[in-house]
């Protein structure tokens, strides 16, 4: 109970706290939208070293594959080996995962869940990976 009070007073406090006066900056807009440039989606798919663009370091993922595809497809089918397949591992991971009981009891699916989901930028490494376990 102690620990729910002080939570309700922090969050008591920075509410009445934290009365933000913002003004928005008509001019500083205006030179904002002076000085960008415009970019057409269709030229940044069709040339991937237009996606440099300001010095930012932006890539296109290495494959066509997504990661939040695979994670959801470890996540319900992982102990038959489906998000394997959809990332291009050969038929005989099911047979490794049916022998193991759906990946050692269902544990590196969930670990390749978990991997996919923070990994998601760059899933290039898990792309026709035939090992057991992909990590």
């Amino acid at each position: 109970m102690k620990k729910f009070l002080l939570a309700l007073s922090v969050i008591f406090v920075f509410a009445i706290g934290a009365k933000a006066n913002y003004a928005l900056n008509e001019s500083n807009l205006d030179q904002a939208f002076a000085g960008a440039t415009e970019v057409q989606i269709v030229n940044l798919i069709s040339s991937p070293e237009a996606m440099n663009l300001a010095g930012m370091n932006t890539y296109l993922l290495s494959s066509d594959k997504n990661a939040f595809v695979a994670a959801i497809l470890a996540w319900f089918l992982g102990g038959f080996a489906i998000h394997r397949y959809y990332l291009g591992t050969k038929g005989s991971m099911f047979f490794y995962y049916f022998c193991t009981f759906g990946g050692i009891f269902g544990i590196v699916p969930f670990v390749d869940f978990i991997v996919l989901l923070i990994n998601s930028n760059d899933i290039s490494k898990y792309v026709n990976n035939e090992k057991f376990i992909m990590w």
